[in-house]
């Protein structure tokens, strides 16, 4: 999927996210999603890669910043329910439905398409 939004409209959206969602809906989906986490401002999605995480150093650690864009992406395809990754149980989920309709509620994007 890949949305055609401007980074003014992405960035808003995130900002009503950071303001707005319940905190622990946010961290468990960002979390879930691919590690990832908002720094101390809240204004920048980052993750720390690498076997250790935020422990490692050199080549595979260290701190990696996460797009906006890829984050909204993610959260309005179908991927948040993808069974490959997240197991069969995740289609039974119904917290897990209700936080990803929650935060997609919040950020209030409607202008997805996919291409």
């Amino acid at each position: 999927m890949t949305m055609t939004l401007s980074n003014k409209v992405i960035g808003t959206a995130f900002t009503r996210v950071i303001e707005q969602a319940d905190r622990d809906k946010l961290d468990n989906i960002l979390f879930n999603w691919s590690e990832v986490e908002y720094d101390e401002d809240h204004d920048r999605l980052i993750t720390y890669p690498g076997r250790d995480a935020c422990f490692s150093r050199g080549v595979d650690g260290g701190k990696s910043y996460v797009t906006k864009k890829s984050f909204f992406e993610w959260l309005y395809s179908e991927a948040p329910f993808d069974t490959k990754i997240y197991g069969e149980s995740i289609l039974e989920d119904k917290d897990w439905a209700k936080d990803i309709q929650d935060i997609r509620a919040v950020a209030g994007l409607t202008s997805i398409e996919s291409k």
